[in-house]
């Protein structure tokens, strides 16, 4: 939900192998690249996209010269590339998480498969999300930050996501105001991790990246887990007004702030 009353959606839609192929992946499959629209509600049963986004508009691929989206993947940390990802089919980045930030005009998003969180430019018309500039940013709909996974747009330093689930905006009114939080499943591991970022941020919104390098920070502010704290796969947690922080540890149904 959004303060104008709209309502955000993360939504597939369908490549077919052909349309996959020519955009730079590198074997021939179906893949379901995620975008989202934003609704403004008509009735009690209807409404009307007013805007929307797609990941399919901002693809780099270093496979083949001859199809479109080529380019150095490490120069361009604003794309996907397009064959990064455990299987590049089907449900290729699964996006799990959505939140909208009104102070920044800004929204994170995470995915499953990517081990990575996005922020994307709001601001913009749907037309310019569609490309490279425009919006408060003047980047379009191009990736304003990422974290989680540098290897993604190869770039050196460690992974830190083993599968991510809900990334959220914490609110102005709350402690940590700005600042993203996820939950880390850490599939395959011991115990998962509940994390909070500070992304550097300029006063204007735009994000701080030193070209060659990895998106900061190194660290999470904060964090939270302990022996026995697992869910391999979905999760959430929710800041407080009292400055305390409510958990969901899914796949065993508990809940604990």
């Amino acid at each position: 939900p959004m303060p104008n009353g709209n309502v955000l959606l993360i939504a597939w839609e369908v490549k077919t192998s052909t349309q996959a192929v020519q955009a730079g992946l590198n074997h021939s499959a179906v893949i379901w690249p995620d975008h989202i629209v934003e609704i403004q509600p008509v009735g009690t049963t209807g409404g009307n996209i007013v805007w929307e986004w797609h990941f399919w508009n901002h693809l780099i691929q270093d496979y083949n010269s001859t199809k479109d989206n080529f380019g150095v993947v490490a120069d361009h940390p604003e794309l996907l590339d397009i064959n990064v990802g455990s299987s590049g089919q089907g449900d290729w980045t699964h996006i799990n998480g959505i939140s909208y930030n009104p102070t920044l005009d800004q929204i994170v998003i995470s995915s499953h498969e990517l081990d990575e969180i996005y922020v994307i430019d709001h601001s913009t018309t749907t037309q310019e999300a569609a490309g490279h500039t425009g919006g408060n940013s003047g980047k379009g709909g191009d990736i304003l930050y990422r974290w989680g996974r540098p290897s993604n747009y190869d770039a050196p330093g460690s992974q830190v996501f083993n599968v991510v689930h809900c990334s959220v905006w914490i609110p102005d009114s709350l402690n940590g105001a700005g600042n993203i939080m996820a939950f880390n499943n850490r599939e395959g591991q011991s115990s998962s991790i509940v994390m909070e970022i500070v992304p550097p941020r300029e006063t204007n919104g735009n994000y701080l990246l030193t070209t060659g390098q990895a998106y900061l920070p190194a660290s999470a502010f904060w964090s939270y887990t302990t022996p026995g704290f697992y869910s391999n796969h979905l999760g959430g947690r929710q800041r407080l007004p009292n400055g305390n922080t409510l958990i969901v540890e899914s796949t065993s149904g508990y809940l604990f702030e």
